[in-house]
C-alpha cells in the first residue's frame, strides 16, 4: 500500500512539474511533440522509481494517466497564446506514447 501512495504522489508531482515545463514549449510552438514525449517518458520513469521498480496494472495506469495529465497542465499554463489548437491535440498522444515506452516493458 505504501508503494501505491508513493507512486501516486510521484505521479501528481511529475504531472504538475512536467506540465509547467511543457507550458512554455507549447507557447513557442516548436518541438512540442518531442518535448511532450520526453516529459511523458520522464513521468513514467518517476512513477516506477518511486515504487521501487515494482509493477502492477495500477502503476501502469498511474504512469500513463499522469503523462496525459501533464499535457492538460501544460495547456492551462500556455493559455490562449499557444500554438494552433489542431496541433496541440497531438501533444497528448505524444506524452502517452513516451510513457508507454516505459510501461510496455513492465
Amino acid at each position: 500500500m505504501a508503494l501505491r501512495v508513493r507512486a501516486t504522489a510521484a505521479a501528481v508531482a511529475g504531472s504538475m512539474s512536467g506540465g509547467l515545463l511543457l507550458g512554455p514549449v507549447l507557447l513557442g510552438g516548436t518541438f512540442f511533440l518531442l518535448s511532450s514525449g520526453v516529459i511523458g517518458w520522464g513521468i513514467a520513469r518517476m512513477v516506477f522509481w518511486a515504487s521501487r521498480e515494482h509493477t502492477s496494472p495500477f502503476l501502469r495506469a498511474m504512469a500513463l494517466t499522469a503523462a496525459g495529465f501533464s499535457v492538460a497542465v501544460g495547456l492551462v499554463v500556455a493559455g490562449r497564446a499557444a500554438a494552433p489548437p489542431g496541433l496541440l491535440f497531438l501533444a497528448y498522444p505524444a506524452a502517452v506514447y513516451g510513457a508507454w515506452l516505459v510501461v510496455r516493458n513492465r
